[in-house]
C-alpha cells in the first residue's frame, strides 16, 4: 500500500492506498514533480489526488506540510489541485487541506468522483 502517480494529459494524479506513510507520500509527491518536469519542459500540471481507497488519517501539520510542497512547485503547477475523497473523514481531511493550499495561493476543492475533478481542474 502507498502512494503512486501517473501523468494523465495535462494532470498528475495522485492515488493513495491503504495507510500512506507520511514521509514516503512526501516522496512520492516529489518524484511526480520531478517526472512532470521532465516529461515536458515548461508545461504547466494540473493536480489530482484520488483519496477513495486510503484508510490514513492525516494531521493538521502532515496536511499543511504537503500543502506547502505543492505550493512550492508553483512554477510546475497551474495552481489547481482537486482532491478526490468518497467518504466522510476523507471529504473532511480534503477540505482541510484546501483551506491549507488556498491560504498559500493555490485554488483546491474536494469532489466525490475523477470526472467532476476532471471537469473542474479543466475549467480554469
Amino acid at each position: 500500500m502507498g502512494m503512486a502517480f501517473d501523468l494523465v494529459g495535462e494532470t498528475i494524479r495522485y492515488r493513495a492506498t491503504g495507510d500512506v506513510d507520511h514521509a514516503g507520500g512526501l516522496a512520492t509527491l516529489r518524484e511526480g514533480f520531478a517526472a512532470a518536469a521532465a516529461a515536458v519542459p515548461g508545461r504547466r500540471w494540473h493536480l489530482l489526488f484520488d483519496v477513495r481507497h486510503s484508510s490514513e488519517n492525516r494531521s493538521a501539520d502532515e496536511l499543511r506540510a504537503v500543502a506547502a510542497e505543492v505550493a512550492g512547485a508553483g512554477d510546475l503547477l497551474t495552481g489547481r489541485c482537486a482532491v478526490v475523497a468518497a467518504d466522510p473523514l476523507h471529504y473532511g481531511l480534503g477540505r482541510m487541506f484546501a483551506v491549507f493550499a488556498e491560504g498559500l495561493g493555490l485554488a483546491a476543492d474536494v469532489f466525490p468522483d475523477v470526472p467532476a475533478a476532471e471537469a473542474w481542474l479543466g475549467g480554469g
